[in-house]
């Protein structure tokens, strides 16, 4: 007894001075380990203030040598799956009055920035199946994008506010080029990482000529590598096979967890909380992703930086 009260006095005692032994391991190793709750002070931000708008995604049919220079330069848990449509001018009836409308209309399959677009796969036939059949598609083709940006629309028989929506940023040095504003990112789902490992490393690429004949990979074969996932640098791909094409909308979840731009930064530290996730996708009104926010946005000194940045406005809860 007496041993145990002492060393719970010498605990108290050293963290009245400093943090806890195993506090500081995780701050000195960068680990994104939430607090129990989220600061009163950032009642005021959006998802929009804290999300990274610069996405590293792909496409439902995806060249072998892009995914492949993909994997090995950037270090994302997950990746967004999307198509990149090309807005159309029509009319359109907006708050009463007639305008002209931009819809989209699909473009060539990449991945990456668009300017990739040289590189891309034709679809035979225009957005594959499984996307075409996506929540996410049905609700843009419902949902007419507005290339002249109205402050307001009626959707669905709702009066949306598009005055705060943000623009997807593809490139950081691109945010504003013009070919940017005439192109639509719709998303239609989330692939991990170690998957498309797994894919590259099963061989499940065929050529554009035999696209047909692509196997499926079961669901045990997967994720038998768990919990020790390989690495993109353990696998070696031909030169022949850099042209080939994977399909992976059999293997995304074409249904995760997803906020709106405007949706309170408390609801999404407590989603990331409760739910224990390690992505969140942001996706607008109309189906565009327009950025990702992960664990390493919503520390306290994340949350915190972020605050001093973004321009004060009034709480949602005021």
């Amino acid at each position: 007894f007496p041993i145990m009260v002492t060393l719970m006095v010498a605990k108290w005692t050293g963290d009245m001075f400093n943090a806890g032994l195993y506090d500081i391991h995780i701050h000195l190793r960068g680990i994104p380990l939430l607090e129990w709750d989220a600061p009163d002070q950032i009642r005021s931000l959006t998802a929009s203030d804290i999300m990274s708008k610069s996405i590293s995604y792909i496409f439902p049919r995806t060249r072998v040598k892009s995914l492949f220079r993909m994997l090995r330069t950037t270090a994302h848990h997950a990746y967004p799956i999307v198509t990149v449509h090309k807005r159309v001018i029509a009319d359109v009836e907006v708050d009463g009055t007639s305008s002209r409308d931009g819809l989209s209309a699909p473009l060539g399959i990449a991945v990456g920035d668009i300017s990739q677009a040289s590189s891309a796969v034709p679809s035979r036939s225009s957005t594959p199946p499984t996307v075409r059949e996506s929540p996410a598609y049905a609700a843009v083709q419902r949902a007419r994008l507005l290339q002249s940006s109205p402050s307001a629309v009626q959707v669905g028989g709702l009066h949306v506010d598009l005055s705060r929506a943000p623009s997807p940023v593809l490139s950081s040095q691109r945010a504003d080029s013009q070919r940017d504003k005439d192109n639509v990112i719709l998303f239609h789902g989330v692939i991990l990482r170690h998957h498309l490992v797994k894919l590259l490393q099963q061989r499940l690429f065929v050529s554009e000529d035999d696209e047909d004949a692509a196997r499926l990979l079961d669901h045990m074969t997967l994720i038998e590598d768990y919990p020790r996932f390989l690495d993109i640098h353990d696998i070696d791909i031909q030169d022949t096979d850099m042209e080939k094409i994977l399909d992976v909308t059999a293997y995304m979840n074409p249904c995760p967890y997803t906020v709106s731009p405007l949706t309170p930064v408390g609801h999404v530290f407590n989603l990331f909380r409760t739910m224990g996730l390690r992505h969140l996708m942001v996706v607008d009104c109309m189906g565009q992703i327009v950025g990702v926010i992960t664990r390493h946005n919503l520390t306290h000194e994340g949350l915190m930086h972020r605050l001093h940045q973004v321009k004060p406005r009034p709480s949602a809860s005021a």
